[in-house]
């Protein structure tokens, strides 16, 4: 089960048993979701869902389901709280494609003499672009060290 989903299990306070009974029953009843009833759906995605809609309960009531494709189920279930939290869980080093670590940040604003053969030196060093060493110096990225 993916995070979104985890997080809206979570949040809705239903356990996943439940959770696994209702989807059953609307594949057994209403069979699997075949379309996206989203109107501004792009046609992405031609795997399709059973999404909760916003504000039902999860209950044995098929007024309470919309079908959705894959993207637009992931667009329409993920809230600015999820957004918060996934956006934190990646922050910094924490992120998988970083090249640099809070520790070489912080030397690096600590040694900053603001010229420009300083950034192109530490860009070298760690293997990045000079301006990404310029938004760190700056704080327009490592914004939470």
């Amino acid at each position: 089960m993916n995070t979104v989903k985890k997080s809206i299990l979570k949040h809705k306070s239903i356990n996943s048993i439940l959770y696994a009974k209702i989807h059953f029953w609307l594949r057994n009843c209403f069979g699997k979701a075949n379309k996206c009833e989203d109107k501004n759906c792009k046609n992405i995605s031609s795997v399709f869902e059973w999404a909760l809609i916003k504000g039902m309960e999860y209950d044995y009531n098929r007024l309470n389901f919309i079908m959705l494709c894959k993207s637009c189920h992931k667009i329409y279930d993920t809230t600015d709280e999820i957004r918060k939290k996934i956006s934190i869980a990646n922050t910094g080093e924490k992120h998988n494609l970083s090249k640099l670590t809070d520790y070489k940040v912080i030397e690096m604003r600590k040694n900053n003499d603001n010229s420009a053969q300083y950034k192109k030196d530490m860009a070298k060093k760690h293997n990045v672009s000079i301006s990404t060493i310029r938004r760190c110096l700056t704080k327009k990225t490592w914004k939470h060290i």
